[in-house]
This record gives C-alpha cells, structure tokens and sequence, in this order.
C-alpha cells in the first residue's frame, strides 16, 4: 500500500516518537507513508514528524478500516487543519497537533550552514555545472545538528525548468551527531510522457534538454540554497568539467584545527564567504580557528606565483 509502513489483519503499530520523511508509494498515489488494511486492530502514530511522503501523493495515510486510527500530536510541516485532514483517507483522529518538530523525536537541523553538490560519492569534487543526462548529483548539507542522540535527516527541495514541480530528497545524517547530511539525485532530461509523482519518489529531477538551471533549497531555511547548471554538451562549444581544488583540507568539516596540503611555495589566506579575509597564515599549513571565529563555511586560498587555488572548509563548533 505505502512505501514505508503496511499494517494487515489482527496486527497492532505503535510509533512514538518518529520521524517519517520522504517516503513514498511507486504503486499508486494515495498512500505515500502507508497505512491500514483488512481488520487490523490498533494504529497509533504519535508525536512524531511527518512530511512530504511524498510531494505530490494525494494522502499520506490511508486507513481502510472501520476503526479510527490514532495519529495525534504529530508535526505535519503546516498548521492547516483542512490541509492536515487531505493528506488522510479513511477514518483518522489526528487532533491535536504539534506546531514545530516534537522534542525528542529525530527532526532536521536547526541551522543550514552550508549546501553542497558533488560529482563523486566521495564528497570532494563540487560542481557548479553538469553536461550529462543521467549523471548522478551527490548532496551535502552541514547544519546545526538537533539532537546529538539519534540519526537524523534534512530535507532538500529541487526545482528546475524542465520539470513539473519542486521534488524532496531526504538526506541521511552520517552520523547521531555529525550535522553532515548526504544524499543524492538523478538527473534525467524532460520528456511529454513526464510524472512528477513518480520523480519525487525515485529521486530524480528533469531538465530542459538545451539548457537548464537546478536550484537545491532546505525546507527548513529558504534563503539556503545551491544553484548548478545543466549545459547540453549539443550546444556547448567545449566540454565543460566540474570545478575542483587541489587543496588537501582535513579533516573537513573541523573543529578547532584544519591541516592544509598545498605546493610548498604556496601562500595561504584564510577567507569568508564575502571574500574577507579572516587569517594570513603565509606559508603555514595549519589554520588554527580562534573563539572567536564562527561556525560556516571558509575559503582556503593558495597562491603560487601566478596561479590561485581555492578549497572549501566547514568550520562547526
């Protein structure tokens, strides 16, 4: 029936404390988290997260029992009780509800420091440009971690020209208290025969197949967001390559010390993201973060003669 939570004849579920996100149903559109079938006994979901399973589902829940299933207290991503009342089918009691994400329960970052698109599952080539159909794109957010106790995920909305509608990609914590999340998304090119429900569950988002700009903003910060372009290589006079650094920056994200590996005739300069510059460590290799400086992402500037090379460091207190 749903993609994540399927509960039969004479069975009882009881999830407290949850958080279900980005799940969805390749089957039909009506039951993106799951639900209730035959005479099954007891269903209580409660204090929980509960969000985009998935964006363009017609209802998150479907009961197809007599019984009422107990859905209260939960976080619905929107306060709108009709709204609320469209995502369920079936006998439901979902009153009251919750109106932020639900105290020890896994939620999303407080804070998005920083969004991040990669070429590689090894997270250390960003791009800012791709030419090619049916590349995979690896994502990254650094954040304010929530909870230091549990595993948890942030979620990205994608939008693009060649596609119908935004889609939501949930990106897994790498660790209970890492604030680094990761994921990933498919491109594929823009066709009539397009389902955008099917896109968002899958994890793929179409583009113009001449040109096309896909934007990656958080659900939770909306002025938090990466742009990279889609360039067909039809229309592109040369063939162009993803961006990279050859700075060596560990560990990365970092706490206090960053070690830098860099030619060793090699300036380096420690800059912010307005292009400030923070610290002059000449021809050091170790950036020692003081207090005072703030979590956030830091440009490493190595300077060689003629030639400049830029890294990405991710400073997190």
């Amino acid at each position: 029936m749903g993609a994540c939570i399927s509960v039969c004849e004479a069975s009882l579920l009881r999830a407290d404390s949850c958080f279900f996100v980005d799940n969805g149903s390749i089957e039909n559109r009506v039951s993106g988290l799951g639900g209730a079938v035959g005479n099954a006994d007891s269903v209580y979901i409660n204090n929980s997260n509960i969000y985009y399973n998935t964006l363009y589902s017609e209802g998150y829940w479907t009961n197809a029992c007599s019984l009422a299933n107990d859905l209260r207290g939960c976080f619905w991503m929107t306060d709108d009780t009709t709204e609320i009342r469209g995502f369920l089918d079936g006998p439901n009691e979902f009153w009251p509800i919750a109106y932020d994400f639900i105290p020890g329960a896994p939620g999303e970052p407080y804070t998005i420091i920083d969004i991040e698109a990669y070429a590689e599952d090894d997270f250390e080539t960003p791009v800012d440009i791709v030419d090619h159909i049916g590349d995979t794109l690896w994502l990254e957010v650094i954040g304010q971690d929530r909870s230091q106790h549990f595993y948890e995920a942030c979620v990205l909305r994608i939008r693009s020209e060649g596609s119908e509608g935004d889609i939501a990609v949930a990106l897994a914590e790498t660790d209970s208290c890492s604030g680094i999340y990761r994921g990933r998304v498919v491109i594929v090119q823009a066709t009539e025969s397009d389902t955008i429900w099917r896109d968002d569950v899958w994890n793929r988002i179409r583009v113009n197949p001449t040109g096309d700009t896909m934007r990656f903003y958080s659900v939770i910060d909306t002025t938090a967001y990466k742009d990279v372009s889609y360039v067909s290589m039809d229309v592109a006079e040369t063939p162009i390559k993803p961006k990279g650094t050859s700075l060596g920056l560990s560990p990365n994200p970092f706490n206090s010390t960053l070690a830098i590996d860099a030619p060793d005739n090699a300036d380096i300069t420690i800059h912010d993201t307005q292009g400030r510059i923070i610290v002059d460590l000449g021809t050091s290799r170790f950036w020692n973060a003081e207090d005072d400086v703030a979590s956030g992402v830091y440009l490493v500037r190595a300077q060689m003669g003629d030639k400049v090379v830029y890294g990405r460091a991710v400073l997190i207190r």
